[in-house]
């Protein structure tokens, strides 16, 4: 019985070890752009750190507080050299890996704002991973291009 009961206790310790957790997932440097009025744009950049040995993909992002309509965004060069943007359903983070949301690249859209986003300024951002759960990220408001 007690061979058995250890055996269990490893596959749960082996198992748990092999799942990525929420708290694999580090977000350093958060912050949005500062917008002229609230009916503007915004958009948010970080870098995520995913420190399990899992991909870790994200799925949606809400900030109820500034936006209703939160979406995550890729900007590419059309045929014509154009930045354009479009929405994509998720953001996959790869396993030992660390990406960065960074203008002119892969982020997340704040549209239809509610407020004034004010330099020095900060707000609640709720990243949804699939699998792994919820993670609340604090966001700067800063100033495009200081």
């Amino acid at each position: 019985m007690k061979k058995l009961l250890a055996i269990f206790s490893l596959v749960i310790i082996f198992s748990t070890k092999a799942l990525a957790s929420i708290q694999d997932l580090k977000v350093e440097d958060a912050w949005a752009r500062s917008s002229s009025n609230p009916n503007k744009n915004s958009a948010a950049y970080m870098v995520f750190d995913n420190r399990s040995d899992k991909d870790i993909v994200i799925t949606k992002a809400i900030a109820p507080s500034i936006s209703d309509n939160v979406e995550l965004h890729e900007t590419y060069l059309d045929d014509k050299g154009v930045h354009k943007m479009a929405h994509v359903d998720k953001i996959v983070i790869p396993s030992k890996s660390k990406i960065e949301l960074k203008p002119k690249h892969t982020h997340i859209m704040l549209m239809d704002l509610k407020k004034e986003l004010k330099a020095g300024d900060k707000f609640t951002l709720k990243i949804i991973c699939d699998e792994v759960g919820e993670k609340d990220v604090e966001v700067e408001i800063r100033q495009l291009g200081k």
